[in-house]
């Protein structure tokens, strides 16, 4: 997890790129074609990894299966990365409309499914990668 200007602790990457949920009307949408992969690459790990928490995080992570890996999910949303994002710490894909739903960044101190989404903007920070 990490600050992000304007949005508080988010979760991350272990890269500290900030991670996205796709949603509509709260509701998981699942990013699957190959143009919304190629835009927004789906946080994987082989089957097996042992996944740790970051300062800050709250939330239950766990995985889902992907193919022959699985996708992280946080509140038992799958999570993903955003290309826009070109170094750490960026939020540049908070607020997208695109592939059937909006995307947001994932808050890290959300322990419920309806929480995860930031959503709006805010002035405390803190915590680290």
């Amino acid at each position: 997890s990490g600050a992000v200007t304007h949005y508080g602790t988010v979760l991350g990457n272990s890269k500290h790129f900030s991670l996205y949920i796709l949603t509509k009307k709260n509701t998981a949408v699942w990013c699957g074609s190959a143009e919304c992969v190629a835009n927004w690459p789906p946080l994987v790990v082989a089957k097996g990894t042992k996944i740790t928490k970051g300062t800050g995080v709250k939330g239950t992570i766990g995985t889902t299966k992907r193919g022959s890996k699985e996708q992280v999910t946080y509140n038992g949303w799958p999570v993903y990365a955003f290309v826009g994002d070109s170094a750490a710490h960026q939020s540049n894909g908070e607020g997208i409309s695109a592939f059937g739903g909006t995307w947001y960044l994932v808050k890290a101190a959300a322990t419920t499914h309806n929480t995860t989404a930031v959503k709006s903007k805010t002035s405390s920070g803190g915590g680290g990668w």
